[in-house]
């Protein structure tokens, strides 16, 4: 692997958060994005007509190209009641390469966001599950995680992260209720 000044930078950053050289392009369209969908049905598991995902759960056109983070977070009020940060490197060639997927430890609402209308501090935890070449996902420093704390927020549609240098747009955002599920691409 080349590093070139923007991938060294993204080595020291990713210490301490999710982004170093995020992109300032969405990571997708919004159609595109995996967590957009336009309804999912009632929790008592009625459907109402609402696009069910689980029938494409394992295919490899739903990864996008390059080194990307997500997460998920599920919140009562301002409490987390479960969350996960992941990171993938996907190809068009080999398809998934490897992922990380860390159980979030906590999560504490923070400042310092002027664009976000929320922002958290959270802590990875343990280390929940990888597939595939676990190397290739080390080389970008995303092993290791567990008690570091990373700055997230949301303003609309659009992801914030502090990764110690300031807030800067890195992503795609969104907040339905208590749930939120961002993604990014890490150049």
């Amino acid at each position: 692997m080349t590093m070139n000044r923007c991938t060294g930078r993204l080595f020291a950053l990713l210490a301490v958060g999710l982004v170093g050289c995020a992109s300032k392009r969405g990571a997708s369209e919004p159609s595109d994005a995996w967590w957009l969908l336009p309804d999912l049905g009632d929790e008592d598991g009625d459907d109402d007509g609402g696009d069910d995902d689980d029938e494409d759960d394992d295919d490899e056109g739903e990864y996008l190209e390059g080194a990307v983070f997500w997460g998920e977070a599920f919140f009562s009020g301002d409490t987390l009641d479960e969350g996960y940060i992941g990171f993938y490197i996907a190809s068009e060639d080999e398809g998934l390469v490897c992922e990380l997927e860390y159980v979030i430890a906590s999560a504490s609402s923070t400042s310092g966001c002027d664009e976000c209308s929320e922002a958290f501090e959270l802590t990875y935890g343990d280390l929940e599950f990888a597939e595939g070449d676990e190397s290739a996902c080390a080389e970008y420093g995303w092993d290791g995680l567990a008690g570091t704390t990373v700055k997230v927020g949301s303003a609309g549609s659009t992801l914030w992260v502090d990764a110690g240098e300031g807030w800067v747009a890195a992503g795609e955002s969104e907040r339905d209720g208590g749930d939120w599920f961002f993604q990014g691409v890490v150049e």
